[in-house]
């Protein structure tokens, strides 16, 4: 894939959301931008995981952003899926790959662990959005 690639599918998966989602979305997208290398290492390596990171971000704007999507979310949950949509480890692998390359790197240099990685941030992001994990093929009660 290429950039230019890579900006078109995100434009077009953008544009399918909800006016309403889509600054959520793009929080999202902001927040796998400021993923800097350092913290991919610690996640690996000490277990930090997406809830303790959120919890440190203290009174960050990228918190505020978190805190709005949020609060949103769980007033408004038919947006939800649309978030499920964007919120996928492929997706924040490209945006890594193409927006953060340094931290894309770092997680490549770890392999299953880098890959494991990403899968339990992108699963523990949507946790913080949206509330409890929803496993594959997990109905709704």
């Amino acid at each position: 894939m290429t950039p230019k690639l890579y900006n078109a599918l995100k434009q077009a998966l953008l544009a399918k959301q909800n006016p309403l989602v889509r600054s959520h979305v793009n929080t999202y997208f902001e927040w796998l931008k400021t993923i800097k290398p350092e913290e991919v290492v610690d996640a690996i390596e000490m277990g930090v995981t997406p809830q303790q990171a959120y919890q440190n971000l203290g009174a960050n704007p990228l918190r505020l952003g978190i805190a709005a999507a949020r609060g949103f979310l769980k007033a408004m949950p038919k947006y939800q899926q649309q978030i499920r949509e964007i919120a996928t480890p492929e997706l924040a692998m490209l945006t890594l790959k193409y927006e953060n390359p340094q931290a894309y790197h770092v997680i490549q240099k770890y392999g299953k662990r880098g890959e494991q990685f990403v899968k339990d941030w992108v699963n523990g992001a949507l946790e913080i959005l949206l509330g409890a994990p929803k496993k594959a093929g997990e109905q709704s009660a």
